[in-house]
Order: C-alpha cells, then sequence, then structure tokens
C-alpha cells in the first residue's frame, strides 16, 4: 500500500519511478537489412528492433538486439542507455547502473541516463550520489516535474526541507495537475510544522486523484496534530473505506474513536 513502511503517526512516503527507454535519436533512421548494410546500418537495426521489443515486453530478446547493436556500434549512445533500461526492469539495478554510466561517458548530457543513475542510487541509499545526477537531470531538462519531484526527496531524506520545498514548488509549477507534487510537498511542509499549508497541499492531492488513501491518511495526521480530531477521523475512515487492510489507518480511527467515548 505504501511506498515505505509507515507508523503510526508518521507520514507515509513516495518515490517516483524510473524512466523506461529512448525509441531511435532523432538523427537516426530505420534501415532495412540488407546485404550491403554497413556495421554502423546494421547497428541501428538492431536497435530499432530491441526498441520495438523493449516495448513488446520481451525484455531478453531486446536486451541481445542492443549487446549486438554496440558490437556492431560501441559508440551509439542510446543502445548503452536502453540496454540499461532493459536490465533495470528485469531488476538488476547493479548491471544497469555500469550501463548508465556508459552513457554519460559517451553523452554527459543524455538526461534519462542522469535520471534513471540518481533513481537507482536514490533507491539504495547513496544519497549524495543520487543527488549529483538529479541536479544535473533537473538542469539538462528543467521542465520534467518527475526530476523535480526525485531531487525533492533526496534533499528531503539529507535533511534540506526547504530545498525539497522550492522542488516540489517547481514540479506544481511545470504541472498544476501532479498529485505527487502537492502530496511530497505537503509532507516537507509538515516536516517544518506548517500544518496548515501541509494540510492545503494534502487536501490537493485528494481532490486531484479521491483515491490516493496515503494523502487521506497524512491529512489525517496533519488534523490530528492541530486537535482537530473529526476531520482527523474523517480522513482515517476514508482510507480504510479505501483499502480496508490499511492498518494503521484502522488503528488510528479506533484511537479517536475511543478518545471521543472517554470524554
Amino acid at each position: 500500500m505504501c511506498d515505505e513502511d509507515c507508523d503510526l503517526g508518521g507520514l507515509c512516503g513516495l518515490l517516483n519511478k524510473p524512466k523506461a527507454s529512448k525509441n531511435l535519436p532523432a538523427d537516426a533512421k530505420p534501415v532495412v537489412a540488407s546485404g550491403t548494410q554497413s556495421d554502423e546500418e546494421k547497428a541501428l537495426t538492431q536497435y530499432d528492433l530491441g526498441t520495438a521489443l523493449q516495448e513488446q515486453g520481451q525484455l531478453r530478446e531486446a536486451i541481445r538486439c542492443y549487446l549486438e547493436a554496440i558490437i556492431l556500434n560501441p559508440n551509439l549512445v542510446d543502445a548503452h542507455y536502453n540496454l540499461g533500461s532493459a536490465i533495470q526492469a528485469q531488476g538488476n539495478d547493479r548491471e544497469a547502473l555500469v550501463h548508465y554510466k556508459r552513457t554519460l561517458e559517451l553523452q554527459p548530457d543524455h538526461v534519462l541516463a542522469n535520471y534513471n543513475l540518481g533513481y537507482i542510487l536514490h533507491e539504495n541509499g547513496n544519497l549524495q550520489e543520487a543527488l549529483g545526477y538529479f541536479e544535473k537531470a533537473a538542469k539538462l531538462e528543467p521542465d520534467d516535474f518527475d526530476t523535480h519531484i526525485n531531487l525533492g526527496n533526496v534533499l528531503r531524506e539529507l535533511g534540506n526541507v526547504p530545498r525539497a520545498i522550492q522542488c516540489y514548488m517547481r514540479a506544481i509549477e511545470v504541472d498544476r495537475t501532479c498529485v505527487m507534487a502537492y502530496y511530497n510537498l505537503g509532507n516537507a511542509l509538515h516536516d517544518c510544522g506548517q500544518l496548515d499549508e501541509a494540510i492545503r497541499n494534502f487536501k490537493k492531492a485528494t481532490e486531484l486523484d479521491t483515491n490516493y488513501v496515503d494523502a487521506y491518511f497524512n491529512l489525517g495526521i496533519a488534523y490530528q496534530e492541530k486537535s482537530e480530531f473529526g476531520k482527523a477521523l474523517k480522513c482515517y475512515e476514508q482510507c480504510v473505506s479505501l483499502d480496508p487492510t490499511f492498518h494503521e489507518a484502522v488503528e488510528a480511527s479506533n484511537m479517536i474513536k475511543a478518545y471521543n467515548l472517554a470524554k
């Protein structure tokens, strides 16, 4: 249910997802196989086939095509990137890192490789290193809200909540319907004790996604900390109606009901 374990009284967390494969580069044209192809043309054919296979979920076959493309043209940047993407989709983050780093050796300003390196490193707790890659990705593509959210998440975990807030606000500037930006901004504002602002952003998240269980739960926590127990109870009950297995919400709801009976 939650992306991170959450104890009663602790906010639920959230992390965005890695980016998927790239299609053919803008300056590359798919080529028809023939006996007169150069190695570079054959590499592009294999790359194109690998991309099509990856989009169909045939990862093993796609990986074989990307490897063949790299043998034929070791400098085909996006073959290295897509190879890393396919391997990451198989759950092998360590091997994916190797290919993303090779991508950046060939093209340091490759946005998606910087992003996915940041994602994997964050997932594995390497926050400082992840920070650098997300910062680079944000500079290269300043209008990508996913990057700003993940950058904010890393900064928040590093204790730099003011900068994290700036990142989430930037994500909202890019996309004012981005549920995760409002949700994570609410979390960061809660960290700072700005409960009214946190509530406003959690409410916005639930307005944009009426089934967002974690946002209702965190909204309930914020109301509870303001001693607005009636509103908190409604949030917890909404959580339970959406997910009856959300035990923290059940417990929080029962605690408020017991408190009301004891008054």
